[in-house]
């Protein structure tokens, strides 16, 4: 069995988040802008090829604090997705109530077995 090789050149970009809270003590939902962006990556450990097609997509691993990667929450993309709206996370049901603060974002690819990468670099965002 092989085992993904994975570069991963993880990049948060154009990052902007606004909330706010109305009298009625609940808050209005979070507004973020910004992408995810990570590279393709092109090797198992035993420096044989990776296709594209050997890739099933990546898992996004997010956590409030020091990153939890491989065994916390993630959000899935699917191949031959490379990158991920932060909105689009932020809205999806296991991610739509998150408290603000500062997270910490790493990557993990996956093949069509289900073999996980080591996880990529990390970087952090407050909302």
């Amino acid at each position: 069995m092989k085992i993904i090789f994975i570069l991963l050149s993880f990049v948060l970009v154009a990052v902007t988040a606004a909330c706010s809270s109305g009298g009625g003590g609940g808050g209005a939902p979070i507004t973020v802008s910004g992408t995810l962006v990570w590279d393709l990556p092109t090797q198992y450990s035993d420096g044989s090829p990776l296709a594209p097609g050997d890739l099933k997509g990546c898992n996004v691993y997010y956590s409030l604090g020091p990153s939890t990667c491989p065994t916390g929450s993630y959000y899935f993309v699917s191949s031959p997705s490379w990158s991920v709206s932060l909105q689009d996370m932020i809205n999806s049901p296991n991610l739509a109530s998150l408290p603000s603060g500062t997270y910490e974002f790493a990557v993990t690819a996956l093949d069509q077995n289900d073999m996980e990468s080591a996880c990529s670099n990390t970087v952090s965002h407050t909302f």
